[in-house]
């Protein structure tokens, strides 16, 4: 087998963002290029070995009205529909590299259109699209759950306290959560607790991640089932990361309208070697 050397091996270009501790990796790519695979998404977000990430969002120039389209992957390679996170991040890259002047505007995600609206370099309010509770009623461990789909499906659990909260082992809850038969696409995890009316604290598990500082979609999922408790349409997530703020308009039973706000911003950028001489 004849290597590749470094410097006639083909780069692929990224810029790293954060959000609260959650990181991805945009790419930008022309309708021409082949999509990156799910063996370049494992190595390149490996913390070890890899530049390291909580996923890639690779990102496409749309026509007008939508600006851009955004592809979620996983770090284990697999495509998720949603990423409140990652669309801000996708959001604020576009803007950053003039895709657009405008301070409202449409982007594609996998899960459909998505409206974004711009509040300064580093904070923007994306409406996230229409929510489905599924079930009020599960139970886990003797835990209240609630499982939704916001693009992605979503689990959350209510614990009975900030020190529960606190001292309960995740990873053995969300991946058995995760991997449960109710939930034959796995689901996405949150474990919560209210502190007031209008705050939460919460706790992450991603589908294909596992634990994580922080979750777009997780905080939605913990805000509704905190409103379908209290009623509080303007719910303060705070997680390990940090704080998102998640407003919810009930439009029809069972069936409710969440917009995200936060802060993300670019970290780096680089180049990765693409051994596999297939990808161009």
């Amino acid at each position: 087998m004849t290597s590749t050397s470094f410097d006639d091996a083909p780069l692929l270009h990224f810029e790293k963002w954060d959000s609260l501790g959650n990181d991805y990796l945009i790419i930008e790519r022309t309708s021409s290029q082949i999509a990156i695979s799910a063996v370049e998404v494992r190595a390149m977000c490996a913390r070890n070995g890899g530049v390291g990430a909580d996923g890639v969002l690779e990102v496409m120039r749309e026509n007008n009205p939508i600006v851009g389209s955004i592809r979620i992957v996983n770090p284990d390679g697999s495509d998720a529909e949603l990423s409140g996170n990652g669309t801000r991040q996708a959001i604020l890259y576009m803007v950053r590299h003039g895709w657009t002047n405008e301070k409202t505007f449409d982007v594609l995600a996998p899960s459909g259109k998505l409206s974004a609206v711009i509040l300064d370099s580093r904070t923007s309010r994306v409406a996230l699209g229409r929510a489905r509770v599924l079930s009020s009623s599960l139970r886990f461990l003797e835990l209240n759950a609630v499982h939704v789909v916001i693009g992605n499906p979503q689990t959350a659990l209510r614990i009975a306290s900030v020190e529960a909260l606190n001292a309960l082992d995740l990873a053995s809850l969300g991946s058995a959560v995760e991997n449960s038969l109710q939930f034959p696409n796995r689901t996405n995890v949150s474990v919560w607790t209210p502190v007031s009316p209008s705050r939460i604290n919460a706790r992450i598990w991603e589908r294909g991640v596992g634990l994580t500082s922080a979750s777009g979609t997780g905080a939605c999922g913990a805000a509704i089932a905190h409103y379908l408790e209290s009623g509080q349409r303007h719910v303060n997530v705070l997680m390990a990361g940090g704080t998102l703020l998640v407003e919810i308009d009930e439009v029809g039973p069972s069936v409710i309208d969440v917009t995200l706000t936060g802060t993300a911003s670019p970290i780096f950028q680089g180049s990765w070697v693409r051994r596999d001489r297939s990808c161009p």
